[in-house]
């Protein structure tokens, strides 16, 4: 061996050298070095943080927001992998935190939680949601369904961005070790009895009454504003949004955009598809398991169900076909900033969609697909919320991976829009995957170009409003003035009369008179949903003060009808209520039983979240509190803050 070794030590030497030289052009000059993973990227006081650390943390993150976006952001407050790795790795030290098992036991109580978020963050329950929440019946079957998706999701072994199933439970354990950390401080306090009596006597202490509100605009005889009034009110609103100025007045431009879209009916296919009769007999031979009957008897079932799979079939390969030539003109763009950024000549090579549309037919294999429709809305812009009621895309939803919505909450995740890319939509670039409605279409979208909330650019584009708006203050100020009269002529005439002063022409022309509403029921902190037109402070304790002054166990009589009557200005609605109060329910010894320990729950867990809303530094689970408690360094040159924490570091 030695010999030889002698006698070929130049072949081996060159051959080991080539080798060595061929692992390096392949792996690089640091694949003999550290491996990159176990770098120290950020310090929790002496322990450092490596690459691997940070990036499970950020995978843990994004799966759970996946998992139960509600919890993560609304309930919990989670924004991103640090602020996620500190406060788990917290709630661990406090022992919070459990084995992986734990998690996965949660997931029924975790439910109730999210399903409360979907419900609020829901635009179709705007305005119903505080009524959903508080019926328990309604709740159940909100609860339930979430349960089911979730329940659904982990018992097929879902992972989200984790490596693996049994990771994604590890991080459900630790997402239910957080909550109990976060529960633990927000339910610390303790009440005393004097102010558990008055809480609860604002939730439970129940006025009932008719009313009828009158709206400014029906009081007849206002003048045509000034331009100076027009003026006035443009220059004041014109950068506030509607609904959010006093009396809800607001001009400023909301979020919109100009749209392409492209729509494949399941109608049109259905009537482009052709049954091939061999293939429909030889379908019904291979699920006899299925249909159990002869052919004859059989067919139209066999039939329908052989089309649905045809449909689905052709979706998929459309679908296919989209992401593969998206993906193919964006491959080469540069999105290190987040969003791709789209060379100055993009507009001539962007993928468009009627020409997609026109390639489609002549590829997609599946059937012979009709031209699918291709739409455009790019005159002008459109506001996003508008959408909502579009008659075309208004019952359009979107679901990626667990996250879905209306077109409203797809849009408004465009990149332009929200300056993040969680769903991957830009302008410019066609969405690959597809939307559906309710009736089992699809549709491809294009945003052609889009805009955030600016001040309105002129009075002329909002002069119809801003018209309108000072009519309706004009009269407002005319109810206000003549409050008592109306009172009066309550008590003489009746609310049904007033209802029938202040008729308008219908939609068929005819006289409608304004609605009395009747046992309309509030507290003296709550109103009904149903009626939100009485949802102020305000009017509560217009109600009140009547009630105390009558005395609260005085009924309703005829006698009393003066000192049960009264007119209350709704500013936000710029109307004037005349109401008559019609019943008062105090608080009881039962109420005080019933609802003793969970509004005093309610009320202390209240009183801080408003305290640390108004001073976050209050906040000891906030990013930045949790950095300077648990003496959290960044040490990454790409890490926010990074250069300054390492200043304190050295």
């Amino acid at each position: 061996m030695t010999k030889l070794l002698r006698k070929y030590n130049k072949w081996l030497l060159a051959g080991f050298g080539s080798f060595l030289l061929v692992t390096w052009l392949v792996s690089g000059s640091g694949s003999f070095g550290q491996d990159p993973r176990k770098r120290v990227v950020a310090k929790i006081g002496d322990r450092n943080i490596r690459a691997i650390d940070m990036l499970l943390a950020e995978q843990e993150y994004r799966s759970l927001k996946q998992f139960v976006p509600g919890v993560i952001s609304l309930q919990l407050g989670v924004d991103g992998g640090p602020h996620w790795l500190l406060l788990s790795e917290q709630a661990s030290r406090q022992g919070f935190t459990a084995e992986s098992g734990d998690g996965a036991a949660w997931i029924k109580e975790l439910a109730a939680d999210e399903a409360r978020f979907e419900v609020v963050g829901n635009p179709q329950y705007r305005g119903i949601a505080e009524y959903i929440l508080s019926n328990p019946q309604m709740m159940a079957n909100f609860t339930q369904t979430t349960e089911k998706k979730l329940t659904e999701l982990h018992d097929a072994n879902w992972r989200g961005e984790l490596p693996t199933a049994r990771d994604f439970d590890l991080a459900l354990a630790k997402l239910r070790g957080v909550e109990r950390f976060i529960n633990a401080f927000q339910h610390a306090p303790r009440m005393s009895d004097v102010r558990l009596i008055r809480e609860i006597s604002k939730v439970s202490s129940r006025i009932s009454f008719d009313a009828v509100v009158i709206p400014g605009e029906r009081v007849p005889g206002i003048a045509e504003p000034t331009p100076e009034k027009l003026n006035e009110l443009f220059e004041k609103y014109k950068a506030v949004k509607k609904g959010t100025g006093e009396y809800g007045f607001g001009y400023e431009s909301p979020k919109r955009v100009k749209l392409e879209w492209m729509s494949i009916r399941k109608s049109d296919l259905n009537s482009a598809l052709v049954l091939d009769p061999v293939e429909v007999n030889k379908y019904w031979l291979q699920n006899r398991d299925k249909f159990k009957g002869e052919f004859s008897a059989e067919r139209t079932k066999v039939e329908n169900e052989l089309r649905e799979k045809k449909i689905e079939a052709t979706y998929a390969e459309i679908e296919q076909f989209v992401r593969n030539r998206v993906r193919s003109a964006t491959r080469n763009l540069d999105a290190s900033s987040g969003g791709k950024k789209l060379p100055a000549d993009w507009e001539s090579k962007r993928p468009k969609l009627d020409e997609l549309a026109a390639a489609m037919v002549a590829q997609v294999s599946a059937m012979k697909l009709p031209l699918p429709r291709v739409e455009k809305r790019a005159a002008d812009f459109t506001p996003i919320a508008d959408l909502r009621t579009d008659p075309e895309l208004g019952s359009v939803q979107f679901r990626v991976g667990t996250t879905s919505g209306s077109i409203e909450e797809f849009l408004a995740q465009t990149y332009e829009l929200s300056d993040a890319n969680n769903l991957g939509l830009q302008v410019g670039i066609p969405f690959d995957s597809a939307l559906t409605n309710p009736a089992g279409d699809r549709f491809y979208i294009t945003v052609l170009d889009a805009k955030k909330e600016s001040p309105a650019e002129n009075l002329d584009r909002v002069k119809t409003q801003v018209i309108a708006d000072a009519k309706r203050l004009a009269g407002f100020e005319q109810l206000k003035a003549k409050a008592n009269d109306f009172t009066e002529r309550c008590l003489l005439e009746g609310l049904d009369a007033l209802a029938h002063e202040f008729a308008a022409p219908g939609p068929d022309g005819k006289s409608v008179d304004l609605t009395v509403d009747k046992r309309v029921v509030v507290s003296k902190s709550q109103s009904d949903p149903a009626n939100p037109q009485y949802d102020t402070q305000e009017f509560r304790d217009a109600l009140v003060a009547k009630i105390e002054a009558l005395g609260q166990t005085t009924k309703p009589v005829p006698e009393n009808l003066v000192l049960r009557s009264l007119a209350v200005p709704l500013p936000g609605k710029l109307g004037l209520a005349v109401v008559q109060i019609t019943g008062f329910e105090p608080l009881s010894a039962e109420m005080m039983r019933t609802a003793g320990s969970q509004v005093a729950d309610g009320a202390a867990n209240r009183e801080i979240r408003s305290l640390v809303q108004d001073k976050p530094e209050l906040n000891p689970f906030e990013f930045k509190s949790l950095k300077t408690s648990m003496a959290y360094i960044h040490l990454e040159q790409n890490e926010s803050e990074g250069s300054k924490d390492r200043k304190k570091a050295k």
